[in-house]
This record gives C-alpha cells, structure tokens and sequence, in this order.
C-alpha cells in the first residue's frame, strides 16, 4: 500500500511479524512496525482505509487452516519513530461455504493473498488453485469472529494474488504459468465487484515472475515479485 509518501509491505509466511516502510524512490526500508505478541503464519497483503492498516494473515495453500486472521493497526499510532511496537486489533473468520479442512497442497479453492476495504467491509479474492478463477468474500472490518460470505465469482484468467483499490476502482494482480498479470475492476462504488467491467493486462511474455504485491496512486501502479531461483525480486513502473 502507498500511505504516510512511503510504500508499506511485508515478508510472507514464517518471517517475523512485521510491515515494512520502503522509501518511494530507493526501495530502502526507512520504518519497522512489529505487531507485539503476534506472528507471521503466513502473511498476504496490506490493505487500508482512512483510519487503519490491515494485514491479512489468510495464506491457506494447504487448505487446512482454521485460524485465518486479519490484524487492524490503527494510523494514529503510527508516529516519526523509525522502529515501533503495536498492539493490533484481530478480526478471525472462516469461509461460509468451506466445508473440507482436509490438506491438499495447491489443491484448494480456500487459499487467499489480496484483499482491499471498501466502506465498511473487507472484500478477500479467493487464490483458487483448482478453477483458475477467483471469488469474492466479505467480511466486517471490526473486531471479532465472522463467516465470510460470497459476494461474485469472475474469471481471473490465473491466480490473484495483491490487491490494491478504492470507493471506484480496484486492480488485481497476478500470474498464469509464471506471467504476470494486472486487472483493473470499475465497480463505480456499487460494491457490485464481480460483475463490474475488467481490463485484463498480461505484462510479459517470458515465465518466472512470481508477482505478490501491488498499489496505485496517481494513475501508477507499483509491483513487487517474490525472489525465485531464477529471478531475484524487483521493482516493475507501470505508467498510465
């Protein structure tokens, strides 16, 4: 996410539990918040609102997990400290139509690595392994235990895996075979997502690029891949 003229991310699963604040034009990291007395099971994406950051701890390969939790840090606590400790607030949920727990690895339709807030709900995009599509899941955005409930399915044409969006306009991120894509939604504040007209963009034909993380500001889009055996993690500019 782009917030406070830093970019903000974070390391995926079994790293410490910690958002990171990259400075925009080096990449360097110029702010640590650790979430005191949490872990990093398997983190996914940030999201965030005027008031509050979210991180999803919802990585779900196996399709087993039941505890898939989301933490709320608020901003106001967010201070010029290079380094800071917060208590965040947890909200826990569990899919309204996953009924198997059993663990298939790369074999579930329950994995999830984007979400985005919108009013007052957290929207999750289902990284579904056996269809290649992607459904949507709402949830509140406060304190406390829900059931995620389906709101639309559409063809993502490969794995969603980062989000970043608004009251109008949300992009997706993703890769089929190792290339990535991006998807810009109009939904025009109808919270109608599924059914909102897309544009679908494959960035590059050569396979490899393992795209995890994504935002926008100012009509550009600012992605970052996982480093592979074959391609060490970049930065990609996108313009308009």
């Amino acid at each position: 996410i782009f917030y406070d003229s830093l970019l903000w991310t974070i390391n995926d699963g079994s790293n410490e539990a910690v958002i990171y604040g990259l400075d925009l034009e080096g990449g360097g990291i110029v702010k640590k918040i650790y979430l005191a007395q949490k872990e990093n099971n398997d983190w996914e994406d940030l999201a965030q609102d005027d008031n509050f950051i979210y991180v999803g701890d919802f990585g779900n390969n196996g399709g087993d997990r039941t505890d898939l939790t989301i933490f709320k840090i608020a901003k106001s606590l967010i201070t010029n400290e290079s380094e800071l400790v917060i208590h965040p607030i947890e909200i826990f949920f569990r899919y309204e139509d996953q009924t198997d727990f059993e663990e298939g690895y790369n074999e579930t339709s329950f994995d999830c690595e984007a979400f985005i807030a919108i009013g007052d709900s957290l929207f999750l995009f289902s990284k579904d392994w056996v269809s290649n599509q992607t459904t949507l899941y709402r949830i509140p955005k406060f304190e406390g235990t829900y059931v995620a409930k389906r709101s639309g399915a559409f063809n993502s044409r490969g794995l969603v895996t980062g989000a970043d969006g608004n009251s109008e306009q949300i992009i997706i991120c993703g890769y089929s075979g190792y290339i990535p894509f991006v998807t810009s939604i109009n939904h025009g504040d109808t919270l109608n997502i599924a059914d909102a007209p897309r544009q679908y963009t494959q960035l590059y034909r050569e396979t490899g690029y393992q795209f995890e993380g994504i935002a926008f500001r100012d009509k550009r889009i600012y992605l970052t891949a996982e480093k592979s055996a074959t391609i060490q993690a970049c930065w990609e500019f996108i313009g308009n």
